[in-house]
């Protein structure tokens, strides 16, 4: 289940971005969701997701000829229920900033782990 926080100000995404980091999430496993694009430059370099519903000028144009949301299209990357995904929306029309936070499955360790297991076992299976 995602740790949700909805902000009201693009000066507090820095502090809970933080404050998940310090409960343990990875960078990957963070988003942050707004209606119009941020400019967080420090965190666009890491492994964070940053998106904005609006899009970009072809997204925009894709959406008003399909009738599409930009809202419910980037909500529903996420594992959220439905009224969930409806209450962020209306927070994200009204202008707030969405921060998610969601564990894993499995970690990177875990996958690199699994990856390097399965690579070698069928780079053996092929040895000639």
């Amino acid at each position: 289940m995602a740790n949700i926080t909805v902000l009201t100000s693009q000066d507090e995404i820095f502090d809970t971005l933080k404050r998940r980091l310090d409960e343990g999430y990875t960078k990957d496993e963070i988003s942050v969701i707004s209606k119009n694009k941020l400019n967080l430059g420090s965190i666009a370099s890491t492994d964070m997701t940053v998106q904005s519903t609006s899009g970009t000028f072809s997204d925009r144009i894709a959406r008003l000829l399909t009738g599409e949301d930009g809202e419910q299209a980037v909500l529903l990357q996420y594992d959220l229920s439905d009224t969930e995904r409806q209450i962020l929306k209306r927070e994200l029309l009204n202008g707030n900033i969405v921060v998610l936070a969601d564990k894993h499955d499995i970690s990177r360790k875990e996958f690199k782990d699994e990856y390097e297991t399965k690579k070698d076992k069928h780079d053996k299976e092929y040895e000639i």
